[in-house]
């Protein structure tokens, strides 16, 4: 598998990060590609299993998933599979002054989809997903300091099926 990692320092609490980094739904807030969640009764909790609706680069399609590791304001280790991708993204937050550290580590394997041919070339999926991962680590930043984020709406589990808010 291969890994991209980034951080960034939060000029808010840990534990703001963290309600919204366990607020299932308020996933799609930060982590961008994210349009729908269901089966999170036992979110955030380790052993829980979701499903989710996903949206990248003109492809979309389902996954599922499940927590590995929880520390409550420390550390949510999710992997999971959808399509042709398989990935693991281990996030943590540690104290830093007033403020925290933000780290999230993605490992993934597999491919992009047919879809999104046009949007790799010339630019690598290693290259695409790092530029993800940086832009979601900036939306949860703005989530935690000013509690809004320019990116994307709130997402929300609807009984049998996604939905946006």
């Amino acid at each position: 598998m291969a890994t991209i990692k980034g951080s960034l320092i939060v000029r808010a609490p840990a534990e703001r990060v963290w309600a919204f980094v366990t607020d299932a739904a308020g996933l799609g807030r930060w982590l961008l590609h994210v349009e729908g969640f269901t089966d999170v009764g036992r979110w955030p909790q380790t052993g829980g299993a979701f499903r989710f609706r996903w949206r990248f680069l003109g492809a979309s399609g389902f996954g599922v998933g499940q927590i590995i590791h929880h520390e409550p304001v420390q550390k949510l280790i999710c992997s999971g599979r959808c399509d042709t991708f398989a990935f693991t993204w281990d996030l943590g937050a540690s104290t830093r002054g007033a403020g925290c550290r933000v780290t999230l580590a993605v490992q993934y394997e597999g491919k992009a989809s047919a879809k999104a041919g046009p949007f790799l070339n010339p630019l690598t999926l290693q290259q695409l997903l790092r530029c993800h991962l940086d832009v979601c680590l900036h939306s949860l930043r703005a989530l935690a300091e000013r509690g809004s984020s320019p990116y994307r709406q709130q997402t929300r589990d609807v009984a049998g099926g996604f939905s946006n808010a």
